[in-house]
């Protein structure tokens, strides 16, 4: 399970990506770090509960739903 749980990309690696550069001009580093945050909490759950971990560009995908 530990495994599991180092899939999952930081925050920073996550705000740093290419594509996160335009949601951070489009809404802002904190707000964006608010929903990273959040969807990354989601995913550390679905993780537990055996559900796979998505890949970066996903979680960046999720993370702007919340925005």
């Amino acid at each position: 399970m530990m495994n599991e749980f180092q899939k999952i990309p930081a925050v920073d690696s996550l705000l740093n990506s290419e594509p996160a550069q335009q949601l951070k001009t489009q809404y802002g580093h904190d707000l964006l770090v608010l929903a990273l945050r959040a969807t990354l909490n989601e995913v550390r759950a679905g993780a537990q509960a055996g559900h796979p971990i998505p890949d970066p560009s996903t979680i960046l995908e999720l993370s702007e739903t919340m925005l």
